[in-house]
């Protein structure tokens, strides 16, 4: 049986709702080697009171502080990272769960060579079946194929659904973003790996979050994911994929402003975004790596970079 240890990571922020269903369904696993960090992000709820009372019953459980409370997902990540002593590392987001089979499908599914692996995820709102068939399908695929999957939004961009190996980390941690931080630790990770083993085992639950970025009004924090994506996108050489997934978050950022009719509020942001539309928008619409839904957006933008956004808002209005 496999015995590398692995460090599980939950940043925790006000999660007082969901966090005991969450860390329960860690210590629930059938793959008992692991030792579970929760770092408290300066919550000001009982978030704080129930891991104590967690810390206390089972030795694997290690509680820490965040360094600068509240500094958001990544950073306090970042110090479960420096604390972690195991092999592998998985991150949980605290008002998620995991199936008992969640760390033994993972630890069992590197290979030789192999540098991350992932399993599939579904959203819920109360409950939830997971899918662990054996048979499900896996395969192996290179660094280069998993960069385009994450750009395309196949491989999720968030650090769930995944184990990481700790030397092949490295050095390298989250960086201060509001939006895209994620995307960009696991393009910074991939690019190291040589294998990726991807498995369609459902073994992650999502929980639905009523303020998600897709249902609260427009921040100005929101523009990191640009930042981000433009960092990424200069280091791709400018490659169709990165292209692709920057032109669309400039078309969400949009979509966001326009659905909570926010534009005199927000025009600096609202004209940076239209010109990333207007600069890349033939590249999207005809590049063969585009798939079907971006290229509708990218050609109804050349009429006017916002008319996709108010056709998509109207349709959503409708129904």
């Amino acid at each position: 049986m496999n015995k590398h240890l692995v460090s599980v990571i939950i940043p925790i922020h006000n999660s007082e709702e969901y966090l005991a269903e969450c860390i329960e369904s860690v210590l629930k696993q059938s793959y008992e080697n692991f030792e579970l960090i929760l770092v408290n992000d300066g919550s000001t709820d009982n978030s704080y009171l129930i891991c104590k009372q967690f810390e206390k019953k089972d030795k694997r459980i290690r509680l820490l502080d965040s360094k600068h409370p509240h500094s958001g997902a990544g950073p306090t990540r970042n110090v479960g990272l420096d604390k972690a002593t195991g092999n592998y590392i998985a991150f949980i987001d605290a008002d998620d769960i995991v199936s008992t089979k969640y760390l033994e499908t993972l630890i069992n599914i590197p290979e030789s060579g192999t540098d991350l692996a992932t399993v599939s995820y579904a959203n819920f709102e109360k409950e939830l079946n997971f899918r662990t068939n054996k048979n499900t399908p896996t395969r192996n695929i290179d660094s280069a194929a998993a960069l385009n999957a994450l750009f395309s939004g196949e491989l999720p961009a968030g650090p769930v659904c995944k184990l990481y190996k700790k030397a092949l980390i490295g050095n390298l941690r989250f960086e201060r973003y509001s939006v895209a931080e994620d995307l960009l630790f696991n393009y910074n990770y991939i690019k190291k790996c040589k294998k990726i083993r991807v498995s369609k085992c459902v073994l992650y639950g999502y929980r639905r979050n009523q303020e998600s970025l897709t249902k609260t009004s427009f921040r100005p924090s929101r523009m990191d994911g640009l930042v981000a994506l433009q960092k990424i996108t200069k280091e791709e050489n400018y490659s169709e994929m990165s292209i692709t997934r920057l032109f669309m978050e400039a078309y969400f950022i949009i979509e966001s402003i326009n659905r909570h009719k926010q534009e005199a509020e927000y025009p600096d942001q609202l004209t940076e975004c239209k010109q990333i539309i207007e600069k890349y928008r033939k590249r999207v619409l005809f590049s063969k790596a585009s798939p079907t839904k971006q290229r509708l957006i990218a050609f109804f933008s050349l009429f006017d970079p916002i008319l996709p956004a108010k056709i998509i808002n109207f349709i959503r209005g409708k129904f």
